[in-house]
Parts: structure tokens; C-alpha cells; sequence
């Protein structure tokens, strides 16, 4: 393209000189400004290709850079959130046969508390952040006694268990709500 562009204006250039009667000094003096010019522009497109690959090539860079930012952030966060909670009666002195009315049930035995909600020492579990959770319950009546005992919130009574057989009858819940932080749920 560049010479095309160079013969189309060197075909101009002599058409306008000798339609003209400019002198040939004149002509070869315009033709070496015309090459220059050539030159000068080819290498600014030249410099300029260069300037955009690598602007190109930061750019890709960059991203990337985030991107791998930003997959740690979510990793991060995504395994801060994870909560969740698995405990049980192994002594029979905190069992149900020794719970009161609205008393909470305390478990003796946490296996798994992630994100730190339960306490063992009150039997209350707290939302350690806003969210939608899951709480899945089985408590069984002992040899002696029936149970009867609710998921609370707040004070507030979410869903009943009864076991009414003396001689390990069971009852089974699973609640799903909407829960805020420092909130607190129980068994009693």
C-alpha cells in the first residue's frame, strides 16, 4: 500500500511540476522531501504497532494479574463463610433425662464447630454472619423419660420435637432461616 500511495503522489508531483514548467532541481528536491516523508511516517506506524502490542501485552497482563486477584479473594471469603456445626450427648448427666422445662440442651460433645457459633457452655448456637441456615436436629428420649423440646430463635419457638415413648422414641427436624449475625439459636 505504501507504494502505491508513493507512486500516486510521484505521478501528481511530476504532473504538477512539468504542467507547471518547474525546474528538474525543483523536482528531485520535492521527490527527496516526498521519501522522507515516507520514511518519517513508516517508522511513526511502525513505533506506534510497537507501542500498541505492548500496551496490548500490559494489558493482558494486568488481567490476568486480577483475575488471579480476584479468584483469591473469592477463595478466601467463600472458605471465611463456611459455617456449620455437629454435636452430641455423650454424657448422660447433661442428657435429656436431666433436662428442666426451657432449659437449653448441652452438648457435650462438639465434633465440628467451623466458624466458631457454638457454645458448648450455654447450648446456644450464634450466627457469626447474615445469612440463610440450615439446622438439622434428632434428639431421642431416654429409658426412663419422655422428651419434648423446641428449636428456638430469639426466644421465640421455631419447631417442636417429641419423643413420647420412654425407651429411646426419637424426633427429627430440619429447619431452614434466615438468620443475622451475632443472633441466637437452641435446643431446649
Amino acid at each position: 500500500m505504501k507504494v502505491q500511495l508513493f507512486f500516486g503522489l510521484f505521478s501528481s508531483l511530476l504532473f504538477s511540476c512539468y504542467g507547471h514548467g518547474i525546474a528538474s532541481d525543483e523536482i528531485e528536491h520535492r521527490l527527496d522531501a516526498l521519501e522522507s516523508l515516507a520514511s518519517t511516517v513508516d517508522a511513526i506506524a511502525v513505533a506506534n504497532g510497537e507501542e500498541l502490542k505492548t500496551t496490548e501485552d500490559n494489558m493482558d497482563e494486568k488481567m490476568k494479574q486480577y483475575h488471579k486477584e480476584i479468584m483469591s479473594i473469592n477463595r478466601r471469603a467463600s472458605h471465611h463463610n463456611q459455617i456449620g456445626f455437629y454435636v452430641r450427648l455423650t454424657n448422660s448427666s447433661s442428657g435429656a433425662d436431666h433436662v428442666t422445662k426451657v432449659q437449653p440442651v448441652k452438648f457435650d460433645f462438639v465434633i465440628t464447630n467451623q466458624g466458631g457459633g457454638y457454645n458448648e457452655a450455654h447450648g446456644k448456637f450464634t450466627c457469626p454472619v447474615n445469612g440463610l441456615y440450615q439446622f438439622a436436629t434428632t434428639i431421642p428420649s431416654a429409658a426412663r423419660a419422655i422428651i419434648d423440646c423446641g428449636l428456638v430463635k430469639n426466644d421465640h419457638l421455631l419447631a417442636r420435637l417429641h419423643g413420647n415413648t420412654k425407651g429411646y422414641d426419637q424426633a427429627s427436624q430440619v429447619l431452614v432461616i434466615e438468620c443475622a449475625a451475632r443472633r441466637r439459636q437452641g435446643l431446649g
